[in-house]
């Protein structure tokens, strides 16, 4: 996928990019995250990381049209509620069929649908002083097909999924070429 799309700025990064640090990083720049209201995304590569960030006000959906068909990629947090503990828990690295129907139910309350998906997962340890956790990520890429523009750009503004403060939830779109 491109790196940065209309209304977004990329940053390029280190390979091994702390999370913390980065978080940190971003919230003194940009102001808190949950009351600024901004997404973020890093995207890991062998040449170097490059860290996305969408600022309300500044970035604007493409426009956006049922049944049109993008690329999309998303890097989200799946788990499931623990019934006895309250926990969160992410799913097994190898269940994909459990990864892509959380997709695909997700996809649906933000007005898309998958025509195709994969799913990579990585975990990684985020080095937080005091409180270090794994975090479980789903690095989801295919083809999603619109079925409520509304639901689907405001999906591009506020994120799907849980783990924002952690770089996950962007929905990143690309323009399908026609055939």
């Amino acid at each position: 996928m491109k790196a940065a799309a209309p209304g977004e700025r990329a940053f390029p990064l280190g390979p091994g990019t702390d999370l913390y640090a980065l978080h940190r990083a971003l919230e003194a720049r940009f102001g808190s995250r949950r009351e600024a209201a901004w997404l973020w995304a890093l995207l890991r590569a062998p040449e170097g990381d490059v860290c996305l960030v969408r600022l309300p006000g500044e970035f604007a959906a493409p426009p956006l049209a049922a049944d049109q068909r993008w690329l999309f990629g998303l890097h989200a947090r799946v788990s499931q509620k623990d019934g006895a503990t309250k926990q969160r828990r992410a799913w097994r690295r190898n269940d994909s069929e459990r990864r892509l129907s959380w997709l695909a139910r997700h996809g649906a309350e933000h007005g898309f649908a998958v025509d195709r998906a994969a799913v990579a997962v990585t975990r990684e340890k985020v080095r937080k002083p005091g409180a270090a956790f794994w975090l479980d990520r789903s690095e989801f890429s295919g083809v999603a097909r619109i079925v409520d523009p509304g639901k689907a750009a405001a999906a591009l503004s506020s994120g799907v999924g849980g783990g924002r403060a952690w770089g996950l939830g962007m929905l990143r779109l690309i323009r399908e070429q026609e055939e």
